[in-house]
């Protein structure tokens, strides 16, 4: 999938390019020659989580998604060498809810 939206929008948002990844990391084909993503998402848990958490409610909101820089998205910590595996998995998460509701 990377390499198809590179070809076709090589300056996208981190998040339609991973939350388009992670939908068709598990492609399903139906038998009327469409694709999709596989309905069973292993992340929904942590987006509702977050969602359910008064610490993080804040930081899972489309608006924060979508004015994410690509070093937050990938959750650098101060000095860009460590990543904060929470947050990653959120903002994975978050992305790949936005792009299955697009395709849906």
């Amino acid at each position: 999938m990377h390499a198809l939206l590179h070809a076709d929008f090589p300056f996208a948002p981190p998040s339609l390019e991973e939350g388009l990844a992670t939908l068709f990391e598990a492609p399903v084909f139906p038998a009327d020659g469409g694709i999709g993503g596989e309905a069973n998402n292993r992340r929904a848990p942590r987006l509702q989580a977050a969602l359910s958490s008064p610490r993080e409610r804040s930081e899972a909101r489309l608006d924060v998604l979508f004015d994410m820089p690509a070093d937050v998205f990938n959750a650098k910590k101060a000095g860009g060498a460590e990543v904060d595996e929470s947050k990653l998995s959120l903002h994975y998460a978050m992305a790949r809810a936005v792009t299955a509701w697009l395709d849906a």
